[in-house]
């Protein structure tokens, strides 16, 4: 059998939405915040992701060319909302307020807190990173600018002022495990299904 993965993150995934900067979207009253991130979509009933070689996957088993998969605790700052907050930075930081930083649930021996990227070209089709914060970002990734809204995770785009819910799992060679995909186009994809990232756990086991 292979292993359920559990993941625990300070995210929750979104399927294409934008929503108006000006929206009122609730208040958190959390300044911080350590949460499980799930992931909702067809065939896809609230499964964990997990950290898999600096790819975020979701799912109950591993892919085969995976090396190293581990659960994972997401950290981020928790902003309360209003119409005048809703501000994006535009160069990511590695202590920038609005980044997800991730810790392994295990004995891995990290040295630093790998952040949550994405790609944010229009037509760009390209896996959910968890990468280094040193490391270089091409001119269309994005590690900062991440929002909550509600139970969902959103990246505030600063150019337009909308959140975009754009997560989508596509399958992997694996049965039971997708790479989680950003897709702000929205195009289709065969093998692949839109899904939203939630802070909120099944009410029970999909697996």
């Amino acid at each position: 059998m292979q292993p359920y993965f559990s993941l625990l993150l300070t995210c929750s995934l979104f399927l294409t939405k934008l929503v108006s900067a000006s929206s009122s979207l609730p208040p958190r009253a959390d300044d911080a915040a350590s949460f499980s991130l799930y992931a909702y979509g067809s065939d896809i009933e609230g499964l964990p992701i997990f950290y898999g070689d600096g790819v975020a996957y979701t799912g109950y088993a591993t892919p085969p060319n995976v090396s190293q998969a581990l659960n994972v605790t997401c950290q981020h700052n928790v902003l309360s909302f209003s119409s005048s907050s809703l501000t994006a930075p535009v160069a990511p930081a590695p202590n920038d307020s609005t980044a997800f930083q991730i810790s392994p649930n295990s004995s891995a021996n990290w040295t630093s807190k790998p952040r949550l990227a994405i790609n944010i070209a229009p037509d760009a089709f390209d896996p959910v990173k968890f990468l280094s914060p040193n490391a270089t970002l091409s001119d269309d990734q994005i590690a900062s600018g991440f929002r909550i809204y509600g139970k969902d995770l959103a990246y505030l785009n600063s150019s337009s002022g909308k959140l975009q819910e754009a997560f989508w799992a596509s399958n992997t060679s694996q049965s039971g495990a997708w790479v989680l995909r950003w897709n702000v186009g929205g195009q289709s994809h065969d093998g692949s299904v839109p899904v939203v990232v939630k802070t909120m756990a099944p009410s029970k086991p999909s697996h």
